[in-house]
């Protein structure tokens, strides 16, 4: 799936926060796994996330790499997986808290998303 957001919830222990809504075909999967990855996608990769996000391109067909028994997506700019250590029901959503296993980032520039449009950082600036 792919999520508009998720946060950093502690440095000590490293959590981390992610917010998925209950009708989401991810959902059940996230509760019955008991782990999960970000994977944050770079500057130009906007054909993974609107992939990711239910507009499937035929011509995309997704390469993983598991890390643990997590997988996770190659060639993406950073990827963190993480043990589920919490959750907490948020009205349509849930919570879920994840205790940072791993982290891994290259040098790139992230994909942006902002106002219904993707976008890239400034440089220079």
């Amino acid at each position: 799936m792919t999520a508009s957001a998720f946060m950093s919830a502690s440095l000590d222990p490293p959590l981390i926060l992610v917010s998925v809504a209950k009708r989401a075909t991810m959902h059940a999967h996230l509760h019955a796994a008991g782990r999960f990855a970000i994977n944050i996608l770079g500057a130009g990769q906007q054909d993974i996330a609107n992939h990711f996000a239910g507009r499937a391109l035929r011509a995309y067909v997704p390469q993983f790499v598991h890390v643990g028994r997590i997988p996770t997506l190659w060639g993406v700019a950073t990827v963190i997986t993480a043990e589920t250590v919490a959750t907490h029901e948020c009205g349509d959503h849930t919570l879920f808290v994840g205790h940072i296993v791993t982290m891994t980032a290259d040098d790139g520039a992230p994909l942006l998303y902002h106002a219904g449009k993707f976008g890239a950082l400034a440089s220079g600036v």
